[in-house]
């Protein structure tokens, strides 16, 4: 089944105005600190986030480099909701990522560990080499659409100004359409606070 990339844009379209909407109202409605630490924890209740991934894909016995963006809205004081993009680049293989979800500190005595279930699109670009007849090489580059979901967890230690600095080692598993191509995602994300 492929996943056609206007279907994708427009879901994605549709996402920061709904986590702002929602934020909006769980800000309305929950006064307490929104990013699931205590409001004098001097962390100063700030409800977005934005972090920068750098990381590694392993998808079989392949690595590829992977960097990112997340954009994160706290929508109570446990939970929240994400968008996320990331860009994976191996020897044979260009992966574009794009999804959203929510993100939950499920157990109070450790506010600093953020649970994450969420899903999304994935172009992937496979080269293709073969021989051109001549002692040289033809690169063939082959693009398929494919819905994943993903799963996984972060840890985050706050530093700096009133905390608003994000450190946080990153793990996630991706449940990707058609055999053979689930991943594991691993990396730091340095965030900002706002």
């Amino acid at each position: 089944m492929h996943f056609p990339l206007s279907v994708a844009t427009r879901i994605l379209a549709l996402a920061p105005p709904v986590l702002f909407s929602a934020g909006a109202i769980a800000a309305q409605t929950d006064h307490s600190d929104p990013v699931g630490h205590h409001a004098d924890s001097g962390h100063g209740g700030f409800s977005n986030e934005v972090m920068f991934f750098i990381g590694d894909t392993r998808k079989g016995g392949d690595n590829a480099l992977t960097v990112g963006v997340d954009y994160l809205r706290a929508l109570g004081t446990h939970w929240g909701a994400a968008v996320f993009l990331d860009y994976a680049h191996g020897e044979l293989e260009r992966e574009y990522i794009a999804g959203a979800g929510l993100f939950w500190a499920p157990v109070p005595a450790l506010p600093d560990l953020h649970l994450f279930v969420g899903g999304g699109w994935e172009g992937i670009d496979e080269d293709h080499v073969h021989s051109d007849g001549n002692g040289g090489e033809i690169h063939e580059w082959e693009h398929e659409d494919l819905i994943l979901g993903r799963v996984g967890g972060t840890f985050v230690r706050h530093f700096g100004d009133r905390g608003r600095w994000v450190l946080a080692p990153q793990l996630f598993y991706d449940v990707v359409e058609g055999s053979g191509r689930d991943a594991v995602v691993f990396g730091v994300g340095l965030g900002l606070l706002f």
